[in-house]
């Protein structure tokens, strides 16, 4: 897997050359895509506990959604595993609260169940799909775990456009 840089403009416009940023074949579908960046300061604030660390990381970062390319397989994947994620949570969720009323610790450990597997699909989510993090300009997005065909094609697509 690879990594290219592709403009911020292109990522948010749905620019990108027509090649599955995944398998390298050709493209058929778009995939939603956050790219986001955050200052390396905010490290500095983990001794003095989480919350002050998360609550800077979260007023700082920028963030951008785009789309990027992929084949229907691909997409589809991605796709079925960002339902599942929400699709548990939701259950997990409901669960929960229903077993909390109810005073039922059976559904309780079956929310929290729905829970862990939500997080697992969360996780499992990275494997499938595309990375992406803004430069510190903002002007420049950088794909990762793409295929070298799109890199390529990526990369001649830009050239293409600055000799224009």
């Amino acid at each position: 897997m690879s990594q290219v840089s592709v403009s911020a403009a292109a990522f948010r416009e749905r620019r990108l050359p027509l090649v599955c940023a995944r398998t390298g074949g050709p493209a058929d579908a778009m995939v939603a895509v956050r790219a986001s960046w955050t200052p390396r300061w905010t490290i500095w604030l983990l001794p003095a506990g989480i919350a002050p660390f998360l609550l800077a990381r979260w007023l700082t970062r920028r963030e951008q959604a785009g789309w990027v390319p992929m084949c229907g397989q691909c997409a589809s994947r991605v796709e079925r595993v960002r339902q599942l994620a929400a699709g548990y949570l939701v259950a997990g969720v409901t669960t929960l609260l229903v077993g909390g009323v109810t005073r039922s610790p059976c559904l309780a450990r079956l929310g929290m169940a729905a829970i862990a597997l939500a997080v697992l699909a969360a996780l499992l989510e990275p494997a499938w799909t595309v990375g992406g993090r803004l430069d510190r300009s903002g002007e420049w997005v950088i794909l990762t775990r793409v295929h070298a065909r799109f890199a390529a094609a990526s990369e001649l697509q830009a050239v293409r456009s600055l000799d224009q």
